[in-house]
């Protein structure tokens, strides 16, 4: 259900830039703020998922799996 939330959030602000691009500079701005809503939307979703993440792996695992990434 998150990432399914998350995806929505993605699409949304995919469409809503694709959509800005045909409005002038002026009118662009006064959307800046529904924008950042979207992208706070979508760091939260990304909090919530590894938060579950870390959640649902045994800390061991979470810590190789860390150790993994940076090699």
């Amino acid at each position: 259900m998150a990432l399914d939330e998350r995806e929505k959030w993605v699409r949304r602000k995919e469409e809503m830039k694709k959509s800005l691009k045909s409005l002038p500079r002026v009118e662009r701005k006064s959307h800046n703020e529904e924008l950042l809503r979207i992208d706070q939307e979508i760091a939260y979703y990304d909090g919530l998922i590894r938060a579950m993440k870390g959640d649902m792996l045994p800390n061991h695992v979470n810590i190789f799996l860390k150790n993994l990434n940076r090699a």
